[in-house]
C-alpha cells in the first residue's frame, strides 16, 4: 500500500450508531396530537352539519314555493278556488287534479297518485318512517295545509269547504303550507315537542328545521321561520 494513501473505510466502520430513541414521540407529544385531531374533527363535523342542514331547508323551501304555485294554478282555473284541504276523503296531496298542476306524481300502493319522493320534506325521512300507517309513510309529504278560513263540509263526507282567493285579504302575510305533522294543522306544537325525534301530533305543525320551519305564503313566497317567530303569529 502507499504511504500517503489511507486504507479505505466503509461507512459503517465510522458512522456513529444511532440513537433511536432520540426522535420518538413522548406520550405528552402523543396526547397533544390526539387532542388537536379531535378538534379539527369536531369542527368539520359541525360544519358538515350545518352544510346538510341548510341544503334541507333549501329544498323544503323550493318544494313548497312548488306546491303553492300548483295551487295558484288551481284556483286560477277554477274562479280562484283553491284546491281543498280534503275532498271525497282524499287529502289534498292525492287528489288527482292537484297533482296534475304538480306534474310530478306517482303511484303508490294505495293510490293512483301522490307526490313524487323529490316533493317530500327532506329533514321529515325519520319522521316517515316511524309513522304506523304504511299508507302515511308512503304518501304523507311533510307538510300541512292551513285551515284558516274553511270547515269541514257538512253537506258532503269526507270533505273540507273550499278556500277562495277573494277571502284571503293580505297573502303576502297568510301561510298556505308549512312543515307539519299532519295533512292540515292549526296548532303549535305542545312543550313536549322534540324538533330532532318528531313523533305524530295531529292537526300540528313542525319545527323540525334545527327548532324552526319552513312555510309558503298565499302570494307564493317563502322563508324559514324560527319558533319564536312562528308562535307570534
Amino acid at each position: 500500500m502507499h504511504p500517503n494513501i489511507s486504507p479505505l473505510r466503509w461507512p459503517a466502520q465510522t458512522a456513529r450508531r444511532h440513537d433511536c430513541g432520540s426522535s420518538a414521540f413522548t406520550l405528552m407529544e402523543l396526547l397533544v396530537v390526539v387532542a388537536i385531531v379531535g378538534i379539527l374533527a369536531a369542527i368539520l363535523f359541525a360544519a358538515v352539519g350545518h352544510v346538510r342542514e341548510a341544503a334541507q331547508t333549501s329544498t323544503c323551501l323550493s318544494n313548497l314555493r312548488q306546491i303553492q304555485a300548483a295551487n295558484m294554478l288551481h284556483a286560477a282555473d277554477n274562479k280562484g278556488y283553491f284546491v281543498r284541504i280534503k275532498l271525497d276523503n282524499k287529502w289534498w296531496n292525492v287528489q288527482e287534479e292537484f297533482i296534475r298542476y304538480l306534474n310530478a306524481g306517482k303511484q303508490t300502493d294505495s293510490e293512483a297518485n301522490s307526490m313524487a319522493d323529490e316533493l317530500k320534506c327532506p329533514a321529515a325521512a325519520g319522521f316517515l318512517k316511524s309513522l304506523g300507517s304504511s299508507w302515511e309513510s308512503q304518501n304523507f309529504p311533510g307538510y300541512g295545509y292551513s285551515s284558516a278560513g274553511v270547515k269541514v263540509d257538512p253537506t258532503r263526507s269526507g270533505t273540507f269547504t273550499a278556500l277562495n282567493q277573494s277571502v284571503i285579504s293580505n297573502p303576502v302575510k297568510v301561510v298556505a303550507f308549512t312543515d307539519a305533522l299532519d295533512f292540515y294543522y292549526y296548532k303549535t306544537p305542545p312543550s313536549s315537542y322534540k324538533w330532532d325525534a318528531e313523533k305524530r301530533i295531529s292537526v300540528t305543525r313542525s319545527y323540525r328545521h334545527h327548532d324552526g320551519g319552513c312555510v309558503v305564503y298565499f302570494d307564493g313566497h317563502t322563508e324559514w321561520l324560527s319558533q319564536a317567530q312562528i308562535e307570534k303569529e
